[in-house]
């Protein structure tokens, strides 16, 4: 039975493949994606109107969320996914945990071969394309007129203004 049902998928892919070939060889992709994007917005957007250059009958459509509710998103989805893509950033983690949860699929870009081997997934599962920088720095004397807080603390600053200080993250 096990072996059945693995020769049955392995068929479905086979001729999932040769579908799908045949129809970008002989026709024009159209239809409609949707794509969990985890970057900034600005970048999605910019990024979504050059495919649909490439791709004019092809409708995107992109919905911004951080790397984390995608992957909440993906789960609550699992038996009925709404979205074909989910592409963007954010901690290597959250694809790790995507993968081991059984919620992607392999994909091997042309383009990954120029990335380093310690950013991204040996068997495809998830590729990095940038590595960015997370920090924060401190006016020593607003520092101290604050009187001074714990690294710990630092959740209260991201969620508020704290005397006339603007915290961006």
């Amino acid at each position: 039975m096990k072996n059945e049902k693995k020769s049955m998928l392995g068929l479905f892919a086979a001729l999932l493949l040769v579908s799908l070939f045949s129809s970008l060889c002989f026709a024009e992709p159209s239809g409609r994606i949707l794509v969990y994007a985890s970057h900034n917005e600005e970048f999605a957007q910019i990024t979504v109107q050059e495919f649909m250059k490439l791709y004019p009958k092809v409708q995107v459509e992109h919905i911004r969320l951080s790397a984390g509710p995608v992957l909440a998103r993906i789960k609550a989805e699992r038996n009925r996914p709404q979205a074909s893509v989910w592409w963007g950033g954010g901690p290597a983690d959250t694809y790790a945990a995507a993968k081991e949860e059984g919620l992607l699929e392999p994909y091997f870009s042309a383009e990954a071969e120029h990335i380093p081997a310690k950013f991204k997934d040996a068997e495809g599962y998830w590729t990095g394309f940038y590595v960015g920088l997370l920090g924060f720095t401190i006016n020593d004397r607003s520092f101290k007129e604050l009187g001074g807080f714990c690294a710990h603390k630092l959740g209260r600053l991201a969620a508020a203004r704290i005397q006339g200080f603007n915290c961006h993250g």
